[in-house]
């Protein structure tokens, strides 16, 4: 899934602060979602953040946070069964529709 986020970066504001702020919001309460993985990485060119959760029944979710000249972008896919989401039989196409990610602006 690829949503747009809404409220834009301030000028001010650093990309570290600014991927780091979307990042503490998570995907719901912290004592259901189990944050299991964090990195900054670079997504064709643009800065990114790639979270993976676990919830309490030891269900997976990725969220990536894109920051472009248009915006910022969350890419997500998550399991709807206990295990590892790199085992799920459409992770290899999430990951092959996350790394073709571009996006043109029109301003």
């Amino acid at each position: 899934m690829i949503l747009p986020i809404f409220e834009p970066k301030a000028a001010s504001e650093s990309i570290d602060s600014w991927l780091s702020n979307l990042g503490k919001n998570g995907p719901g309460p912290d004592y259901f979602f189990k944050r299991i993985l964090y990195e900054r990485w670079t997504l064709n060119g643009m800065p990114a953040l790639h979270e993976r959760y676990r919830d309490l029944d030891q269900m997976e979710l990725d969220e990536n946070y894109i920051l472009t000249a248009c915006g910022t972008f969350k890419i997500g896919f998550s399991i709807i069964k206990p295990g590892k989401i790199q085992y799920s039989p459409n992770y290899h196409s999430y990951l092959h529709m996350l790394h073709s990610f571009t996006i043109n602006c029109h301003r």
